[in-house]
């Protein structure tokens, strides 16, 4: 997957012309449905979006992605899952430390 963000609009003919040299020169199937010529704030890519201030873009996680970790903890904590507390802690563990490792680069 190739993702281009354009910060200025004025660029967006760049832009345009990358989209089609991928289709025409290098025969490459360009998804139209996922196309969208956005600010990058406005897009969320594998979970995360960017932003830039004082010129360093940086990346920050979303509200829904926030919310995607607060759900499976409530579901691996829930007193009605009928599991040793070894393994409840294991899996918790896992899942906090793969989060982590994943989103490492964000600003939280």
């Amino acid at each position: 997957m190739i993702v281009i963000f354009m910060l200025n609009p004025k660029r967006l003919v760049n832009g345009l012309k990358v989209e089609k040299t991928l289709k025409n020169k290098l025969k490459l199937k360009v998804n139209e449905e996922k196309n969208a010529v956005r600010k990058p704030k406005a897009r969320i890519f594998l979970g995360m979006s960017f932003y830039k201030i004082l010129g360093e873009t940086k990346v920050y996680l979303p509200k829904t992605t926030k919310k995607r970790l607060e759900d499976k903890l409530k579901r691996l904590t829930n007193r009605n899952w009928g599991v040793s507390m070894e393994y409840r802690i294991r899996k918790i563990n896992q899942l906090i430390q793969g989060w982590g490792n994943y989103f490492k680069i964000a600003n939280l």
